[in-house]
């Protein structure tokens, strides 16, 4: 269990991801901004009209949580819909190593610090115009530089963990992103496995991967974060009662 990363925050960055890079319509934009507050911002111990329910489904947002969100909007790229992007995007990450490359790009979706500013001004290097950048101190800007410190701080053990989760939890998504992308490589686990001509299903995958569409550990779903915010929400339900 990692302190705070999970298979369903990398997706949330995703979505953030492409979000600033403009192909969300502003038809869609409130939509897609509502939902990703709403699975960000911390619900209110002290509530009393949150359910336990509500409060659990925050901490692990499920694939068709976000099929149903994007799914119904259409993007700024003809013939594409958001959750198409949003496949393509989830799909990129085809390896841990490109996990690892992915968290090290996140900060290009910030807005630059002072330092960085009078460092390009005096390079004469011209501002970005393709994609838009994400307050640092607005929530998806916290959620951003957050995900990114934590990810950092993984031992190697835990970030391959995060990777082997992952996997998993965009699995069933496979046949939708295939769909959609008939020219891409289409490896299912690990573009590695597929560039060494070994099947998903080979001795070597399943030393490494284990029998992933049937395994039925979910530990990796939530985080040591996650688990401390229940715990605070069902004292504060205990005590009310």
């Amino acid at each position: 269990m990692t302190r705070y990363l999970t298979p369903s925050k990398i997706a949330l960055l995703c979505l953030i991801a492409i979000y600033t890079e403009g192909v969300v319509p502003n038809s869609a934009a409130v939509d897609i901004l509502a939902f990703l507050v709403s699975c960000l911002l911390p619900l209110d111990p002290a509530d009393s009209s949150v359910s336990t329910a509500k409060w659990q489904s925050q901490f692990s947002i499920s694939i068709d949580d976000l099929e149903d969100a994007l799914a119904g909007h259409a993007s700024s790229v003809p013939g594409r819909s958001v959750w198409d992007l949003f496949l393509r995007k989830l799909w990129s990450i085809d390896s841990c190593d490109a996990l690892e490359v992915f968290f090290a790009d996140v900060s290009s979706m910030l807005a630059k610090t002072r330092e960085e500013q009078l460092y390009d001004r005096d390079n004469d290097i011209a501002p970005e115009a393709d994609r838009m950048r994400l307050s640092r101190c607005s929530p998806l800007g916290a959620f951003v530089r957050r995900a990114q410190l934590e990810f950092t701080r993984l031992q190697f053990y835990d970030s391959v963990k995060l990777w082997k989760g992952f996997v998993k939890y965009r699995l069933p998504t496979y046949r939708a992103w295939a769909r959609k992308n008939p020219s891409s490589e289409q490896a299912s686990v690990d573009i590695n496995l597929l560039e060494l001509g070994l099947d998903s299903g080979g001795q070597l995958a399943q030393v490494v991967y284990g029998n992933i569409e049937y395994d039925s550990d979910d530990e990796g779903n939530v985080s040591a974060k996650d688990v401390e915010r229940l715990l605070e929400f069902q004292i504060s339900e205990l005590q009310r009662k």
